[in-house]
């Protein structure tokens, strides 16, 4: 881009010195273009250098006066070497068609003022690119520095669902092992599984929704083995949206959140209902368990484990409020928004 630019510049320079050679001033063709070529590509290669001093010369406080002595003497003395030598080169050229020609004699002055005030514009210019291009790459570090925290924030919280679980697994364990030795054993093969196939998709980020089902399933399976026929669960998923993109593990809090203040402390049955929609550009999961009417625990409905999510979606999606909870008479609901096309 920066070699197109030039050669337009080179270009667009030769035309308009003809032309105004030739037409404003009523010099001769050969004079006009001769003139117009060796002052353009005289001023190009000398000028190139200013692109250097801005990337070495920086305005820096205090140093303001220094700053602009430094770049209005290099404008002058590449001013006074491009009129000498283009002058030289000119007159020996035009000195073949036309003897007496003085049009460079008396117009030395002006040249001299018109390119050193171009060579001020074009050491401006390189400044402001310089100063531009490097605002653009801080922005661009900027980026990816907060890209890299928030990666690492995501994992750090998606990391922490993994002990969260597997400690109410061993805890459920350890409280058959005595009464029910048999489930106890049937529980830990399950566990097992659970956990071969979470830790062969843990580096993922996103997993599709028919996988995070599976893998509630497996849980859920687990936890059936404790409670028995106390909890049934129902997933009303459409097929086309088995296929989207949702973040690995988000779901999985909810669920033991359901287990722990839905099944543990209902006397009766549990009912857990996943419902999903797609409606405002979003995937939109609902996730509600019965709840005694009276529970014996208060529940809060924003421990860690709804925290973490909250969390999650707004480091992902960088939207905030895209997990509402709902609490009823004898109904816990959580309503989680995924946006599409992330």
């Amino acid at each position: 881009m920066k070699l197109l630019n030039r050669f337009l510049f080179v270009v667009s320079s030769v035309v308009v010195l003809f032309f105004l050679y030739f037409f404003i001033y009523d010099l001769s063709t050969i004079y006009s273009l001769v003139d117009a070529l060796i002052s353009t590509l005289l001023f190009f290669a000398l000028s190139a250098g200013f692109e250097y001093t801005a990337r070495h010369i920086k305005l820096s406080v205090g140093e303001l006066l220094k700053f602009i002595t430094v770049n209005v003497a290099a404008a002058l003395v590449i001013s006074f070497i491009w009129l000498q030598t283009s002058s030289f080169l000119i007159e020996r050229v035009v000195e073949k068609f036309d003897p007496g020609f003085s049009f460079l004699d008396s117009s030395y002055a002006e040249r001299f003022f018109i390119v050193s005030l171009l060579n001020l514009l074009v050491i401006s210019y390189n400044y402001l690119l310089t100063y531009y291009e490097s605002y653009k790459q801080k922005l661009n570090e900027e980026t990816q520095l907060k890209n890299l925290v928030a990666e690492a924030e995501i994992k750090t919280l998606k990391f922490q669902i993994n002990p969260h679980f597997i400690f109410n697994s061993l805890n459920s364990i350890a409280a058959l092992t005595s009464l029910d030795p048999e489930k106890a054993h049937e529980m830990v093969i399950k566990l097992a599984d659970f956990l071969r196939y979470t830790l062969s998709t843990n580096n993922r980020q996103m997993n599709k929704l028919r996988d995070e089902i599976s893998n509630i399933e497996k849980y859920l399976s687990i936890e059936k083995v404790r409670f028995g026929d106390k909890f049934i669960y129902e997933f009303q998923v459409p097929s086309e949206l088995l296929d989207l993109m949702v973040p690995n593990m988000l779901l999985q809090p909810v669920f033991e959140n359901a287990i722990k203040y839905g099944v543990y402390e209902n006397l009766g049955q549990t009912i857990i209902k996943t419902l999903a929609i797609a409606e405002d550009s979003a995937l939109n999961l609902t996730i509600e368990n019965t709840l005694e009417e009276e529970p014996k625990m208060k529940i809060r409905g924003e421990g860690v484990g709804l925290q973490n999510i909250s969390e999650r979606l707004r480091l992902i999606y960088n939207q905030p409020n895209l997990i509402r909870i709902e609490k009823e008479s004898n109904l816990f609901r959580v309503v989680i928004k995924i946006p599409f096309g992330n």
